[in-house]
């Protein structure tokens, strides 16, 4: 196996999304070979090689990889991986197997919003309510405050993102309330006030 598929496998293994101290560990559990004295090296510079958030991205490589905090903070994650085990996602994207894509249109990157439903125990950030499956699994969804889709062209990031019940997702979709600060009760992220104002003044519509 090469590097890439090295460090491909050692992301699925940690759920799609790792710091590079955890991504260093699952490389050697299950890389066989012997590793050199600049082997961590070679991890960085292989991610950054196949990642469009890095200016050492490689002219024709796939973009693989994206910097979850921003560059310098050391966590990383592979796009377009999708937890199939989970019960937690959009109504609006079913989960599909894992696959990696390269593709000009807009993809939810669906680790982003697992993680932000993990930080919230999965209860909705407006009436806290969670649902519990007969799994005993929790549900609940994540909601882009500026839909990603033409013609609103929102970014997937956490400040544009809130997790919510299928109630409140399905009011804020069709613009049947305004959202503003004060309505979350449970705010463990930052919030864009651009997002919400984006919301209140171009998807509802009774003002």
């Amino acid at each position: 196996m090469t590097w890439l598929e090295y460090i491909v496998k050692a992301f699925d293994n940690l759920g799609g999304l790792a710091s590079y101290t955890d991504l260093y560990e699952e490389i050697e559990r299950i890389r066989p070979e012997p590793l050199s004295p600049q082997w961590k090296a070679t991890v960085r510079r292989t991610i950054e090689t196949h990642s469009s958030h890095s200016a050492n991205h490689g002219p024709g490589q796939p973009d693989l990889f994206y910097s979850v905090e921003g560059l310098g903070k050391g966590i990383w994650a592979l796009r377009n991986y999708q937890q199939f085990d989970t019960p937690a996602s959009d109504v609006a994207e079913p989960e599909s197997k894992y696959a990696i894509q390269v593709t000009l249109r807009v993809i939810r990157d669906s680790t982003l919003a697992h993680e932000l439903k993990r930080l919230y125990q999965y209860r909705c950030q407006i009436c806290e309510h969670s649902i519990v499956l007969n799994t005993k699994e929790r549900y609940a969804e994540g909601h882009h405050i500026k839909p990603l889709g033409n013609p609103h062209g929102g970014p997937d990031i956490t400040a544009n993102m809130i997790v919510l019940c299928p109630n409140h997702h399905a009011e804020l979709d069709f613009g049947a309330r305004q959202l503003f600060q004060a309505d979350l009760k449970i705010v463990k992220h930052s919030i864009s006030q651009l997002y919400l104002d984006y919301h209140n003044y171009e998807i509802y519509p009774y003002r």
